[in-house]
C-alpha cells in the first residue's frame, strides 16, 4: 500500500487530504479530507489512522478480514503524550543530523525532551545516540531510566513500544562490559517480539548480541545457536553483502575458535571479505574480525600473524572517532599477551598499560575486561617489578570478588600468581591463603593438573 497526500496548517487548524494506492491490483481509493486541530493532535492522529485503514480496505481485495482499530488501540492513540510543536521541531532536526553529526543530534534531542519530558521517541533516540554513537554511557543510562519509568507509568514496559528501548540498553551495556544487564535486556527484547510475533532482520541483529554475550560469559554452546540462526536469517533475506551478515560470520568464527573447530578461519576470512568488498572497514565488526583472526593465530602459536592482525586493528581504532573503547582495549590486551608469549616484555607491558588507561579514561573499571587487564599486567610485571605486579593483582582480585565472578580460571590464575609473590616475600600465611583459593576454583573447574600444583605449593 502507498499513501500519498498533503496538508495545510493555518493557526490552530490542519486540513489533510490523502489517498491510498495498491500496486498489487492497481486500485486507487477515492481519497479523503480530514480537518483537525493542533491542540487536539491525538484525536487528529486517530482520525488519520482510521481514515487510512478505511481507504486501504477499499482497495485491498487480497484478505477476507478487514483491518480495524480495536477500542484498546483507539484509547492508546488518544492517550498518547501530547508533544508541543517546538519539541517536534527539535526532534526532526535531530533525526536529520543523527548520522552525519551525532553530537548535534543529541543536542536537539535534549532540547526536545526538555520541551516535552514524556516524548518517548525523543527519549529513545537520545539514549541511542548518547550510548551507541557517542559512548556517553552515564548520560545514556540516565535517559534509559527515564524512558523505562515512563513506559512503566503507561503500563507499556512489556509492550511492543518497549522493544527498541531494551535493544538499545542491551547494546550499550554490552559495550560497557556489563554482560549480565546486556543479556537481560536482549532477552526482554526477544520475548516481546516473540509474544507479538514480530519477525524482522533486527531479530537477527539481537541474536548476534545474545550469542556474543553468551560467548563472553563462557556459555559457549548457547552462543552457537544464536549465531547460526542470525546467519540463516540474513541468507534467507538475501543480505549476504550486508554488514550484519559479515558480523554473523565473524561471531561464528569467534565461537569456532573457542570450540576448537578448523572452520573458524574459513568463517573469519569470509566475513573479512564481505567487510572489505563493501567498504565496511571502519565498522567495529571489521575490527572484531581482525581481533578474532589474531586470537586464532595466537592459539596456533603463529605469533607474527597474530601481531599483524592485532596491530592492523589497533591502527584502525586509532583513526576512528568515538570508537568502541572496550573493543580497542581488548585488542591491546590481546596484543600484550602475544608479546608476552614471544618474550618481548616491554612491548607487552606497554600494550597492557595502554588498555588499562582506556578502561580508566572512559570509566569502565568495573568491567570483566578491565579486571583481566589488571591480571595480565600483574603477570607481566612479575618478571620485572614485584611491587607493580602485586598492586595490579591485588586490585584484580578485589574487583573480581566484588563482582562475584570467582568461579573461573582467570580468578584462580590471579590467586595462584599472588601466592607466588607472597611466597617470594616469605609471607607464608598469605601465600597459602591464595594457593587454597586457587586450588578450590581449579577443583570446581576440573583443572586437576593446576589443582595438584597448588597442593604441592602449600606449606604447613
Amino acid at each position: 500500500m502507498v499513501f500519498s497526500g498533503n496538508y495545510v496548517v493555518k493557526n490552530n487548524s490542519v486540513i489533510l487530504t490523502g489517498m491510498i494506492y495498491n500496486p498489487m491490483n492497481e486500485k486507487t481509493s477515492k481519497g479523503f479530507i480530514i480537518e483537525g486541530r493542533l491542540d487536539k493532535i491525538n484525536e487528529f492522529h486517530l482520525m488519520i489512522t482510521s481514515a487510512i485503514i478505511e481507504e486501504a480496505n477499499k482497495v485491498n481485495t487480497s484478505y477476507t478480514n478487514k483491518a480495524i482499530i480495536s477500542d484498546i488501540e483507539a484509547f492508546k492513540i488518544k492517550d498518547l503524550t501530547i508533544v508541543n510543536l517546538k519539541s517536534y521541531e527539535f526532534y526532526g532536526q535531530g533525526l536529520k543530523s543523527i548520522n552525519n553529526n551525532p553530537t548535534e543530534a543529541l543536542g536537539y534531542f535534549r532540547q526536545s525532551i526538555k520541551e516535552s519530558p514524556d516524548f518517548l521517541e525523543a527519549l529513545e533516540k537520545a539514549g541511542f545516540v548518547a550510548g551507541v554513537k557517542l559512548n556517553l554511557f552515564d548520560e545514556a543510562k540516565e535517559i534509559f531510566k527515564k524512558h523505562e519509568d515512563r513506559l512503566y507509568f503507561k503500563r507499556e514496559a512489556s509492550s511492543r513500544y518497549a522493544q527498541n528501548l531494551y535493544f538499545n540498553m542491551g547494546m550499550v551495556n554490552h559495550r560497557m562490559g556489563d554482560l549480565t544487564t546486556s543479556l537481560d535486556c536482549f532477552i526482554k527484547f526477544k520475548k516481546i517480539r516473540e509474544f507479538f510475533n514480530i519477525t524482522s532482520i533486527r531479530t537477527a541483529e539481537a541474536y548476534i548480541y545474545l550469542g556474543s554475550t553468551y560467548l563472553d560469559t563462557g556459555e559457549v554452546l548457547k552462543s552457537s545457536d544464536f549465531f547460526i540462526n542470525a546467519k540463516r536469517m540474513y541468507e534467507k533475506s538475501e543480505m549476504t553483502d550486508s554488514l550484519f551478515y559479515a558480523n554473523s560470520l565473524t561471531n561464528l568464527g569467534a565461537y569456532y575458535i573457542i570450540a576448537g573447530r578448523d572452520s573458524a578461519l574459513e568463517y573469519l576470512e569470509r566475513g573479512k571479505e564481505v567487510y572489505e568488498t563493501n567498504e565496511f572497514t571502519e565498522k567495529s565488526g571489521y575490527l572484531a574480525n581482525l581481533n578474532n583472526l589474531g586470537n586464532l593465530y595466537m592459539n596456533k602459536e603463529e605469533y607474527d600473524l597474530a601481531v599483524k592482525n592485532y596491530s592492523a586493528a589497533v591502527e584502525k581504532y586509532k583513526s576512528i572517532p568515538a570508537t568502541d573503547y572496550k573493543g580497542y582495549a581488548n585488542t591491546l590486551n590481546n596484543l600484550g599477551i602475544t608479546y608476552l608469549r614471544k618474550g618481548e616484555l616491554e612491548k607487552s607491558i606497554e600494550n597492557f598499560e595502554a588498555a588499562k588507561k582506556i578502561f580508566e579514561d572512559v570509566s569502565l573499571t568495573e568491567t570483566w575486561n578491565y579486571m583481566i587487564t589488571l591480571k595480565n599486567l600483574g603477570f607481566a610485571y612479575s618478571y620485572k617489578n614485584g611491587s607493580k605486579s602485586l598492586e595490579n593483582l591485588i586490585l584484580a582480585e578485589k574487583l573480581i570478588v566484588a563482582s562475584k565472578l570467582q568461579n573461573n580460571v582467570e580468578y584462580a590464575d590471579t590467586c595462584s600468581k599472588l601466592g607466588d609473590i607472597y611466597n617470594l616475600q616469605n609471607l607464608t600465611d598469605k601465600a597459602n591463603e591464595h594457593y587454597k583459593k586457587a586450588y578450590n576454583v581449579y577443583i570446581k573447574l576440573r583443572k586437576e593438573t593446576e589443582a595438584r600444583k597448588m597442593l604441592t605449593l602449600l606449606k604447613s
